[in-house]
Order: C-alpha cells, then structure tokens, then sequence
C-alpha cells in the first residue's frame, strides 16, 4: 500500500485515463443498466488479441459497481459450469450475499467428488483414458450429455456405454444408494443451476446483479448453451 492507494488502484486508474474511444459502448451500457428494464441482457465484447476486450469489461464493470450493482466474475481458470457458479458464489458471499442453498449443495458436491476423485477403486477405462473431470463433463449414468467434449465423439459408443455403466454402478455402490447425493454427482449443472438462480433471484429483487466472463471463448463449448437457456431460471 501507498498513500495513494494499492497498485492495483495505481494501474487501474493509470489504464482508466489512457483508455480512449469506445465511447458509444460506454454510453449505451450506462444507459441500459440504468434502465429498470434495460433492452439488453447480455453484453458480448468480441475482437481479435490486443483490442482491448479486457480493457472495455473492467470499464464496464467500473460503471456497473458506481451504480450500486453486485458483481460477480469468472475467467478461464474455471474450467466447467459448476466452478463458474462456485467462483460467483464466493465472490457474492464476500460482498455479504451468500448464496445458502447453492452453498449447501455445492459443498457436497465438491466433498462427493473430491472423494471419488481420491478413491482407488474408481473405475477406470475412460476415466483413466480421458482424465475424470474430462468423463464427468461428457457423460455420467449411463447417457452423453449434448454438447458433448470434443474427443469423445470419436471413441466406440458400446466402449462409453459400458463405462457409463461401471460408473453408474460404482456410485450406487459409494454413496450408499443415497438418491439425492447421486443426483447431484450425476447431473451437477442442472441441480446446482436451479439451486444459483433460486438464491440469486432473492438477492435480485432488491440488488441487482451482473455477471462478467471474462475469456469467454475459452469456455464456449460449455457456456455458450447454458447462458441461452438462463431465461428457463
């Protein structure tokens, strides 16, 4: 710390007065936001390396937290939907937000995986083949889920059938044939999105929310259809 602040301050206010142009999308964000109901719902910042995406979000999300918005973020260090969600969970628990039924579930989640994860006697095959986070991602009990990994579309059916029923098996066998726990291991986007946007939707009526991403395209192939089916929560 200076006197004048942290050097994340320094830097940022030093890229704040270098920032030049962009002054339409400045404009019509800090119009929409201001509207009680704003005509987009979903700002996209696309350009080639060095554009300045970056740059343009962080300005956005100046203008968002000096108009009293809560704001949550991700980048490409979340890899999957559930840890986009646990990343916004923190990050909304730390402004004093936290989501409870999400964070509940969550935890066990991540307590059932961190476990399975661990255990000698995981079945292996694919897990092995393709890395455990890469399987759980594509398919768990028994069906693939769309937007399958890419990778996996080339591998038998027959082979991915009969590993999705290894593992189907060996869950029941782990988590003691306890149904809600083994859904949630099964199915973790759908259950722990309800669960976000349940709590989310409480905090909405009387805060409003924006979430960033950040190094979208890194994530696209699971993002891209979550984010279009937000409207559903």
């Amino acid at each position: 710390m200076t006197a004048a602040g942290s050097w994340d301050d320094i830097l940022d206010e030093a890229e704040a007065k270098l920032f030049v142009g962009r002054e339409q999308e400045l404009a019509v964000f800090r119009q929409q936001i201001g509207l009680v109901k704003p005509g987009y719902l979903i700002f996209y910042i696309t350009g080639q390396g060095g554009a300045g995406k970056s740059t343009l979000l962080n300005r956005y999300r100046d203008i968002a937290k000096d108009a009293g918005f809560l704001l949550a973020d991700c980048d490409e260090q979340q890899e999957s939907i559930v840890s986009v969600l646990g990343r916004f969970s923190h990050q909304l628990a730390e402004q004093g937000f936290p989501l409870k039924r999400f964070g509940d579930r969550y935890h066990i989640y991540r307590q059932k995986m961190s476990e399975i994860e661990n255990d000698p006697d995981a079945p292996h095959g694919l897990a092995t083949l393709m890395g455990r986070t890469m399987m759980r991602a594509a398919f768990i009990g028994g069906d693939l889920i769309p937007g399958v990994r890419k990778g996996l579309e080339y591998l038998p059916k027959d082979s991915l059938e009969t590993q999705a029923g290894e593992w189907t098996s060996y869950l029941f066998k782990k988590l003691s044939n306890n149904k809600d726990d083994i859904a949630l291991v099964r199915e973790p986007v759908t259950i722990l999105t309800s669960l976000f946007f349940e709590d989310l939707n409480e905090i909405a009526k009387a805060h409003r929310v924006i979430l960033c991403f950040e190094n979208f395209e890194e994530t696209r192939q699971d993002l891209q259809d979550w984010i279009l089916r937000l409207r559903e929560y």
